[in-house]
């Protein structure tokens, strides 16, 4: 009786490693398709992809011929892959494989909006923000905000405004020019070491970080 019961455990064991390298399987070729799909697209939209540094057998093998936007099939292979990936994201049995399925889920979504408005179909602006980004920018009165300066007014440390008082706080939290590139590249190794607490990453990843000014921009990632 005691080799049955220890038996069935390592069943299930088994069966559900099945499962999950199974489910392995078929998420990473949806994600293929995904990849596929974006690059197509940018085939016709060229703000579309911003930078793909991915194996070349995934890129559209066939350059565009007209330039006539395929609206239609572009939103059906969208809602195809969108099915493919609902049932993985709301069941799959290894969480980080339901993470992934959702997160590409909810970028379909957005794919699918981008193509409507590049067709020309707009929404409201509240519509658009949570087709494109899941998010709806919050409305507020003038006294709520009249309740967060109070709020502030009563945590800040030192005497004056609100304003100067916090941007005094602020100037605490600067990193000094001469210790950037140490403070940086101490944060890098830290979060790469964590990173790697969790996913293996490639032997040769790496970047190179360099220092701007005079940008509109707060950084740019260059590949």
């Amino acid at each position: 009786m005691k080799k049955l019961l220890f038996l069935i455990p390592v069943l299930l064991i088994l069966s559900c490693s099945k499962q999950a390298e199974n489910e392995n399987k078929k998420l990473n070729m949806l994600a293929c398709e995904y990849v596929r799909l974006g690059l197509t697209i940018g085939q016709y939209d060229t703000d579309f992809v911003d930078a793909y540094y991915g194996p070349d057998s995934l890129k559209p093998k066939d350059s565009v011929v007209t330039d006539e936007f395929p609206k239609d099939s572009l939103l059906a292979s969208i809602n195809l892959l969108m099915n493919d990936l609902k049932d993985i994201s709301r069941n799959a049995e290894v969480d980080s494989n339901r993470l992934r399925a959702n997160w590409m889920y909810k970028q379909l979504i957005a794919f699918g909006e981008r193509i409507r408005i590049v067709s020309g179909e707009y929404l409201p602006f509240d519509q658009e923000t949570k087709q494109l980004f899941g998010v709806v920018a919050p409305t507020y009165d003038d006294d709520y905000f009249d309740k967060q300066i109070d709020l502030l007014d009563s945590i800040l440390p030192g005497s004056g405004s609100v304003s100067n008082r916090f941007q005094r706080l602020e100037k605490k939290f600067v990193i000094p020019e001469d210790k950037l590139d140490v403070v940086m590249k101490t944060a890098i190794a830290e979060a790469r070491k964590r990173t790697m607490a969790h996913y293996k990453l490639p032997a040769n990843e790496s970047f190179k970080l360099e220092f701007v000014e005079d940008k509109p921009w707060s950084g740019y990632n260059w590949y």
